[in-house]
């Protein structure tokens, strides 16, 4: 289970939560969004966690040695993962940036609803667009995989899923405990930290995506 664990360190900076997370600490007041927005990601992420995990326990797709599911799905996301750190490596998302600039300029003059539901202080806003943005990506599928393919009951799946999500989801859980002991604190915390990121994001990525990647891969390779 180690290495299901080590899974949730990609997750946690997955793109589309990482994204609502900056619109939300972007408001002056981003507490009572933020925990909307934690409770629609966690109960959505959990929901589809326990439902992956059930279909493949009831479908025996990866408890036999005979399914190749697990493997695959391992290499597949391991390959998915070595892709993006040599397309950030090459420095090929340069292009990606500017069109996302262009979008941006129009995003701004026209934002999308989930957009302006995570801008507002409303708990419910935020829970429903953390709803919509938390889709499982491959690093979460793999994960749940490992936990369906382990000799457990049904309450120690619930369990890892739910520790699984609870490490995924640091650094909202971090941004809502920081605001609500010291919200001055916090907001210089976040600038500091968004400008060390800035500086050192790619290097970031390229380390993190290419170190799970190559794990993925060999441990898929070994149980084929």
């Amino acid at each position: 289970m180690d290495r299901t664990f080590f899974l949730a360190l990609p997750c946690a900076v997955y793109p589309t939560l990482v994204a609502g997370l900056v619109a939300i600490l972007a408001r002056p007041r981003p507490l009572k969004p933020l925990i909307g927005y934690l409770l629609g990601v966690m109960t959505v992420s959990v929901t589809i966690g326990i439902v992956i995990v059930g279909s493949l326990r009831g479908a025996d797709a990866v408890a036999r040695p005979d399914r190749p599911t697990r493997p695959v799905v391992d290499i597949v996301a391991g390959l998915v993962s070595l892709t993006l750190a040599w397309v950030v490596w090459q420095g090929h998302t340069e292009r990606f940036a500017a069109w996302r600039a262009r979008r941006r300029l129009v995003h701004e003059a026209n934002p999308s609803w989930t957009t302006r539901a995570l801008q507002r202080e409303s708990v419910v806003l935020a829970f429903g667009a953390g709803v919509l943005l938390n889709l499982p990506c491959l690093w979460y599928v793999a994960a749940l995989t490992d936990i369906a393919s382990a000799d457990i009951s049904f309450g120690g799946e619930l369990v890892l899923v739910v520790l699984f999500n609870v490490l995924m989801f640091t650094l909202v859980e971090a941004s809502c405990l920081l605001y609500a002991l010291n919200e001055a604190g916090a907001q210089r915390l976040a600038d500091a930290t968004s400008g060390w990121v800035g500086r050192h994001g790619r290097d970031i990525v390229v380390v993190m995506a290419a170190s799970v990647g190559a794990l993925l891969v060999l441990n898929g390779i070994a149980a084929v």
